[in-house]
């Protein structure tokens, strides 16, 4: 099979389209894979850092029963309360 150069021209030419056509939509499709990507990692993050009930039930029952912090509130409480106001 003998080419002649219109095939070689014809084939160059082809190519170097095909190449620019991909060069152009290849970073739109990136884009689009970016933002894709983005949405999926800020879900999969705010899934992640959620707490479940019951973690959530178990530390405000620990903040809320913390005795040796009751006591060191309400002695500050008491302190305040005894010292004279003054204006």
């Amino acid at each position: 099979m003998v080419l002649s150069a219109r095939d070689v021209v014809f084939v160059g030419q082809y190519s170097g389209q095909s190449i620019l056509h991909v060069c152009v939509r290849a970073p739109h499709v990136m884009v689009v894979l970016a933002g894709l990507d983005y949405a999926w990692q800020h879900w999969q993050f705010e899934k992640n850092i959620r707490m479940s009930k019951p973690a959530s039930k178990g530390q405000t029952k620990s903040q809320e029963s913390d005795t040796q912090l009751k006591v060191r509130i309400h002695g500050i409480m008491r302190q305040t309360a005894r010292k004279p106001y003054t204006a």
